[in-house]
């Protein structure tokens, strides 16, 4: 697909097909606190499951429940109530008049002849990412221990699937759209989700990482502005985290 082809799909649209700057404004604040809210319920609810169990030093449960967090069971089970929490919302954002959810979010079917392209591109990218790791010798940091050589399979499945739903809905889906028709246009929108999907793992990886995965959110930007498609995004992203998965549970790649 050319670029005046994307432009179709996108800008080209009419005003009423997008959500408008100013409500995706609120709504990416709502999909903040909506995330938030879940890893504090749970962090809450587990911190009581242990106080009512006494099998935990009451002057210890937060401790605990810190550790617990950073676990693989911690991290699957609050990252499921988070995108519980999140998705229908997102879903409710992008359900427009004259545009329900699935076109606002460009849902559109994909051929296998189309993904391929994208699919390696990213390995290049992928490839050069190892390189730099290997050649720097970076620190992977204390989310990746925390996950290396476990092999939940529970946690893989949030990795893979629940992640990339939940995440490329809400940024190149529902704020891509949103910023895309509006004054920022295209590189305005690139860097805007990108800046924001890092900071999103900013508590997770060190700096060098972070820039690494920016360099990864505009990849997943461009995707998504030249297919037309959040699948491809999605199945991108995907990927990456099943290959980051096999590299550090598997081969020990830390």
């Amino acid at each position: 697909m050319n670029s005046s082809q994307a432009d179709m799909n996108t800008a080209a649209l009419p005003a009423g097909l997008a959500p408008t700057f100013t409500k995706s404004i609120l709504w990416l604040l709502a999909f903040f606190v909506l995330y938030l809210t879940g890893a504090i319920l749970y962090a809450a609810g587990y911190g009581v499951y242990l106080g009512s169990s006494g099998t935990v030093d009451p002057e210890k449960i937060g401790d605990v429940v810190v550790q617990h967090m950073a676990s693989p069971m911690g991290l699957t089970l609050s990252y499921i109530l988070i995108t519980v929490f999140t998705l229908p919302f997102v879903l409710k954002a992008a359900n427009l008049a004259g545009s329900p959810w699935r076109q606002t979010l460009t849902l559109k079917a994909v051929t296998v002849k189309q993904l391929m392209p994208w699919i390696a591109l990213y390995l290049i990218f992928a490839v050069a990412q190892m390189l730099v790791n290997h050649v720097l010798e970076i620190d992977m940091g204390e989310f990746i221990g925390a996950i290396l050589g476990s092999r939940d399979f529970s946690l893989l499945l949030v990795f893979v699937v629940a992640a990339p739903i939940l995440e490329e809905a809400v940024f190149r889906g529902y704020l891509f759209k949103a910023w895309r028709s509006s004054f920022l246009g295209l590189w305005g929108t690139l860097l805007l989700t990108s800046v924001l999907f890092t900071l999103l793992h900013a508590g997770q990886y060190p700096g060098i990482l972070l820039a690494m995965l920016f360099a990864f959110s505009l990849l997943l930007g461009l995707a998504r502005e030249r297919s037309g498609s959040l699948y491809v995004p999605m199945a991108l992203h995907a990927l990456n985290n099943l290959i980051a998965w096999i590299l550090v549970v598997y081969l020990g790649l830390a």
